[in-house]
């Protein structure tokens, strides 16, 4: 296999095909080394290969990666809550329209997740670090220009999927102005994706938590300002914040090339040692948000197995990051990875809490 090597300056016209992958249908710019990342001075040198000696994972496994299927939970989680929350009165579920609303809300997330690897290709992140867990467009799966392509067309899916619950529920009109509001102030950006302005951190919160939860809770049949809907709204601040967490800990793992790079988030205005005790502030309002709902109504049993899961998770969490030295090595990976199995555990000890007081009272058999 033939190896060519090719060195583009910033300033010159074709170094944008060459990123975006759209200067030949049968080679592929692999990006090998990037100087002066996200500054005017920006070299990148790439490796020239054949597209037909790149091969992906076998049975399409790399789709995985693509569409970051395991980002997919931040929105599984409201929808499980959401319908386990009107269950519990015996409101009649609206399956349908639910159901393409969810879907619809899935495929919203994959175009987000898709324009942001698209985003970060082109200000040099994925060039940055080398363990990131996407790169799909690194390893020459696709190309910049196909990504950006695919989350235009998961985002007109969505927004299609969520036309008869807006038929049906007038109401979820409302969330749907809300999310393009949201959207258009912190999820669009020509210079980088969503993890790197402070201010759309926010986005994320609202987008995932109680924005999404409530356009749920009218999709499935909930009616505004009753008990129901305003326990989604409380189900959707919590998830938010998880989600808020997880992207918090993700930029943390990370915090040392982005601020050399000059990526401008929370964490990184902050800097290493600061952001330990912004992090485990966040981590115990997270663990104790929890079990305040565990104490609103739950068998003690119940109550202790999920305070002695958050505890563990808290002890491990917490000293791993207090002794953290710097963050160079493999430590704050695992420690990032502690955090965010942490904040996955609590998602799912809570649900399957939710869904044995359905069994318990016979709302479902």
């Amino acid at each position: 296999m033939k190896i060519e090597l090719l060195t583009l300056d910033k300033t010159e016209d074709r170094f944008q095909d060459y990123l975006l992958g759209t200067f030949s249908k049968e080679l592929r710019a692999i990006p090998v080394q990037s100087l002066n990342v996200h500054q005017p001075a920006n070299l990148v040198t790439f490796k020239i290969l054949q597209k037909k000696d790149i091969v992906p994972p076998f049975l399409g496994m790399h789709w995985i990666q693509i569409l970051k299927i395991r980002n997919l939970i931040m929105v599984a989680f409201p929808f499980f809550l959401t319908i386990i929350n009107l269950l519990s009165v015996g409101q009649q579920i609206e399956w349908i329209s639910g159901t393409l609303a969810s879907l619809g809300a899935f495929s919203l997330l994959i175009a987000v997740n898709l324009h942001n690897d698209y985003l970060d290709h082109l200000s040099g992140l994925d060039r940055l670090h080398p363990d990131s867990r996407s790169r799909v467009i690194q390893k020459g799966w696709v190309t910049a220009s196909q990504m950006k392509n695919w989350s235009y067309f998961y985002g007109l899916l969505g927004g299609l999927l969520g036309v008869p619950s807006l038929i049906k529920f007038p109401q979820v009109g409302f969330v749907i102005l809300a999310v393009l509001l949201i959207g258009l102030v912190g999820l669009t950006s020509y210079k980088m994706g969503l993890r790197y302005r402070r201010w759309s951190e926010l986005s994320v919160f609202f987008l995932l938590g109680p924005v999404l939860s409530s356009g749920l809770h009218f999709s499935f049949g909930g009616a505004s300002l009753t008990p129901e809907f305003w326990k989604a709204i409380i189900f959707g601040t919590y998830s938010g914040l998880l989600s808020l967490f997880y992207l918090n800990i993700k930029n943390y793992e990370q915090i040392m090339v982005n601020d050399q790079a000059r990526f401008v988030n929370t964490v990184s205005y902050l800097g290493f040692e600061k952001s330990k005790w912004f992090l485990a502030i966040f981590w115990i309002i997270l663990v104790l948000g929890l079990m305040t709902f565990y104490l609103m109504g739950t068998e003690l049993w119940s109550f202790l197995s999920a305070l002695i899961i958050s505890m563990f998770f808290s002890f491990k969490f917490l000293k791993k990051l207090f002794s953290l030295p710097s963050p160079i090595g493999s430590q704050i990976s695992e420690c990032c990875f502690t955090a965010k199995l942490g904040s996955l555990t609590l998602m799912v000890i809570w649900s399957i809490d939710m869904l044995l007081k359905l069994f318990q009272f016979g709302i479902v058999s």
